[in-house]
């Protein structure tokens, strides 16, 4: 006995002798002030960041205890100046026996007033980047996997680790606010024993304070409590995790989570636990959260009740779905506002899931005062293709409580107004098969009951009526759409519709649809009113038209009376097709006394070269509330189109147009393209006063003062024009009776707006002998330009066979700004030409005056031979009628002796 008390005694004195000798050894080898710079040297390599200790202190027996006290760690550069990390005081308190014994026991590890801070700057940098750096010199890691040690060097023991009153900071520098967890308190324990077998841990977690500032609104604070607690066993060779309790508590939210885990490092896990939510009250939530948090709380009104039940087993691998049993409900909940008209009422919902089978047995609502109903069921949820046993929704939408409510909500202007009802049933079954959706069987049909929408972008209420039909196959609706005195009326038929919202889902079906569009009047400028031209900015060119759809289409338009551009047009008609990338339009229509006919082709399947090709006839229509309001909505892709577009109100009459034209490319080269024939007419015209007009009134002007004019009136305009080359080739170009008489019109214009034209301008009887007089001004130009001496009374102006002046010019320039210049090379060979022909006239004149004279001295000479022969001849007559009257005397008398003689 006397020796097992020395044996103690000595055993004792040992003991001390140890602790004392630790004790010294401690101090001498780790006094404060080394400590202090270890930490501070160590601290600051590591982190990258200055750390500092205020003061250090330790206790050897009975415990080893550690105590560091105001440790800070400096904030990253270019943030503010509060530390990035900072602790009062650092506590650790070792069993000193439990060392001697191998089985070292931490009676406690305490971290008083914690506080972090997260920085985010302006830029969107954090205070956290670049903490620690990067260790160029370190090995590389062995990525083999190594045996796993299934055991401890010694048993650990850890009684108590505690947080008291932490802080973690979250600060926005860009906006000024800030984000505050507060009052941050855990106290932990963990047991592990050597053979890391039975493993223990429990503890608690709790946050009491939130609080939010802002540089707008200031402080607001809140008192959202969250509490975690847990109590788990580990046995680490074993690959088990038993969670006895795992409680998450938010206010008066209470889950827990129980169950265990296993094979966790080896194979793949097996599962078993049980999710637990009861009865939540959500109106006492709400109560628990601060009004100051939001000033929208206090507004708030909640009541009902929810709650989760919900079991997961089963081997968690990729490939396989664990059996999860789950209940939640949502009963007699309601969520309304104080500034809004209604809210969410009767909302009942149970969601259930056994197995592979997913029921929503109910989701139902009113909200707004609109009744929603939806139920569902999913089967098969593990197979590669679950399938959708039923799906339907049922709703009804009062359109007037509904917009009043997405006004308060700001998702809707406060002045717009709607009215009327949609409803809606939608009923689906079928795998739910990505790969193949148009097996999911559908139907459903939308009803517009005296829907009416008005607001201010809208000039007058649109009220709507029809109803939308829509199932696997196709889409079907009827609409009738009324706006101010517009009505109209859409029927049409959709089909393989999946073919065009899924194309490449749907390969080999083409989506078809067949439209028909019907309205006794329809005011197109009081729907579609047209704004002033703002001056755009210039895009990128187009460089593909966008891929047409696989869609076949058939479109046809009747309009009985339609208001257009501030036109009357009536019996306009459309059929539109498009196939195979092709759209066709045939339309036609009545303006006023006249009308219009077109056929547009466009071939839009070579996305980076359309062929396009228009036919247009225009008949009798007024060419300026055709044309100057058409330039509205004329594509300015080029420089002669934009000159169009900024000429209205400047061509008035009666107007005709045939157009056959052609182009291919894309926007920005169709305009260099185009080809083909345009002709045009226009009757008892006008053109105001233009670039053109002032141009041919100056040139005019130059020759003649009484030539100008301000604006040009005519009977009769024509014109024969070829597209090609990027030209309009004037092939016959003719104006009559115009106020300077008519003119005729050849060359081209350019695409760029230059011109190249010859201009032949016949005078007016009444403007040519002024003009063309041989003491007129052009006279005596045109004859010092021939070198050709006017004779007295003889013109060198070109004259026609009728008698009129002729004038030739040469027009160059362009649209806007024309140049008008005196063909010379022409009126001087027309000048030429004039003065042999006055030369000629007059040589003939005096050869027909010496003809005359020589003809009356012949016929007098005539006369006056004939006269003395026919006295001659008179003569020699009388001279032998009398010998012949002797004669016959005195043959008389001769008988009268004979016949004497014979007795007689």
């Amino acid at each position: 006995m006397k020796v097992f008390k020395r044996i103690l005694l000595a055993g004792i004195v040992l003991v001390i002798l140890l602790s004392l000798g630790a004790y010294f050894a401690i101090k001498i080898a780790f006094p404060p002030a080394k400590i202090k710079e270890l930490v501070h040297q160590h601290g600051t390599e590591a982190l990258h960041r200055d750390v500092s200790v205020e003061d250090v202190s330790i206790q050897v027996f009975p415990n080893l205890k550690l105590s560091v006290r105001e440790v800070k760690v400096a904030n990253a550069p270019g943030f503010s100046s509060d530390p990035l990390f900072q602790v009062r005081e650092l506590a650790l308190s070792i069993d000193f026996m439990s060392l001697l014994r191998f089985a070292p026991v931490v009676n406690e590890i305490k971290i008083l007033d914690p506080a972090i801070l997260y920085e985010v700057s302006a830029g969107g940098h954090n205070n956290l980047e670049g903490i620690g750096g990067t260790d160029s010199a370190a090995a590389p890691k062995d990525t083999s996997k190594a045996p796993l040690k299934m055991e401890s060097p010694a048993a650990l023991a850890l009684k108590s680790f505690r947080i008291e009153n932490g802080r973690v900071r979250y600060r926005d520098l860009k906006s000024g606010r800030e984000l505050n967890l507060e009052q941050i308190n855990q106290t932990v324990s963990l047991d592990v024993d050597q053979r890391l077998e039975d493993i223990k841990t429990k503890g608690k977690l709790e946050i009491s304070g939130i609080s939010v500032s802002d540089s707008a609104s200031g402080l607001r604070k809140g008192n959202v409590k969250v509490t975690v607690r847990h109590d788990i066993r580990l046995n680490l060779p074993g690959e088990k995790l038993q969670v006895k309790a795992l409680d998450l508590s938010f206010q008066d939210i209470e889950v827990g989570i129980k169950g265990e885990a296993t094979h966790f490092m080896t194979k793949p896990p097996v599962i078993d636990f049980s999710i637990s939510a009861p009865e939540i009250h959500l109106a006492s939530v709400l109560k628990e959260i601060p009004n100051s948090l939001s000033p929208d709380i206090a507004k708030l009104s909640v009541k009902g009740d929810a709650s989760l039940e919900a079991k997961i087993q089963g081997t968690l691998e990729e490939a396989k779905i664990p059996d999860i049993t789950a209940h939640f409900k949502l009963k007699d909940v309601g969520i309304s506002h104080k500034d809004l008209p209604a809210g969410i009422e009767a909302l009942n919902m149970q969601l259930d899931m056994l197995g592979d089978t997913l029921n929503l047995a109910q989701l139902a609502l009113t909200m707004g005062g609109n009744p929603i109903s939806i139920d569902a069921l999913i089967t098969s949820l593990k197979d590669p293709i679950p399938f959708l046993q039923s799906l339907n929704i049922n709703a009804l939408v009062d359109l007037g409580k509904a917009m009043a409510l997405a006004q308060k909500l700001g998702l809707a202007e406060k002045n717009m107004r709607t009215e009327g009802l949609i409803a809606a049933l939608i009923k689906a079954s079928g795998p739910l098969d990505p790969k193949a959706p148009e097996n999911l069987k559908a139907q459903g049909q939308i009803d517009f009951k005296n829907v009416m929408a008005a607001a201010p972008a809208i000039p007058k209420p649109l009220h709507l009526n029809g109803q939308v039909k829509i199932d696997n196959e196709k889409i079907t609706e009827v609409l009738n759409v009324k706006f101010g005195e517009s009505d109209l009326n859409t029927s049409g038929t959709v089909t393989n519709y999946l073919a065009m919202a899924l194309p490449k889902l749907a390969a080999g079906k083409t989506t078809k649809a067949k439209i028909l569009v019907q309205s006794s009047f329809l005011n197109l400028d009081e729907i579609l009113p047209t704004s002033p031209k703002k001056e755009e900015k210039e895009s990128a060119p187009l460089t593909a038209f966008p891929s047409l759809p696989k869609v076949e289409a058939e479109v046809d338009i009747k309009l009985a009376k339609t208001q257009v551009m501030n036109l009357a047009m009536t019996a306009f008609t459309s059929h539109t097709t498009l196939l195979a990338g092709v759209i066709n339009i045939v339309s036609k229509g009545s303006l006023y006394s006249g009308g219009f006919s077109s056929n547009l082709r466009a071939d839009l399947h070579d996305s980076s070269n359309a062929a396009i090709a228009l036919k247009l006839a225009v008949a009798k229509v007024e060419a300026n509330d055709f044309i100057s309001r058409l330039n509205d909505r004329l594509p300015a892709t080029n420089k002669i189109m934009k000159s169009l577009a900024n000429s209205d109100s400047t061509l008035y009459g009666k107007f005709n147009l045939k157009m056959d034209v052609k182009t291919h490319g894309l926007p920005a080269t169709m305009a260099d393209n185009l080809t083909g024939l345009i002709n045009f007419s226009l009757l008892d015209g006008k053109l105001m006063k233009t670039g053109m007009v002032q141009g041919l009134s100056d040139a005019l002007g130059k020759v003649s003062k009484s030539l100008a004019f301000q604006n040009f009136t005519f009977s009769n305009f024509t014109t024969e024009l070829e597209a090609a080359n990027g030209k309009l080739l004037v092939k016959d170009c003719k104006i009559n009776e115009s106020a300077v008489g008519s003119m005729a019109v050849t060359g081209s214009i350019g695409f760029d707006n230059s011109l190249a034209l010859n201009m032949e301008n016949h005078l007016p009887p009444s403007l040519s002998q002024g003009i063309a007089g041989a003491t007129g001004a052009l006279t005596s130009q045109l004859a010092k330009l021939t070198n050709i001496p006017a004779l007295a009374g003889a013109s060198l102006v070109p004259m026609d066979k009728t008698g009129h002046a002729l004038l030739y010019f040469l027009i160059g320039g362009t649209l806007s700004r024309p140049s008008f210049s005196l063909d010379s090379k022409r009126m001087t060979g027309e000048a030429s030409a004039g003065a042999k022909n006055a030369l000629s006239d007059a040589f003939n004149k005096k050869k027909d005056e010496l003809k005359a004279k020589f003809d009356t001295e012949k016929a007098k000479l005539e006369a006056e031979a004939k006269a003395k022969l026919d006295a001659e001849k008179k003569k020699l007559m009388d001279q032998a009628e009398a010998q012949k009257q002797k004669g016959v005397e005195e043959a008389k008398q001769q008988g009268k002796k004979l016949l004497k003689g014979f007795g007689l």
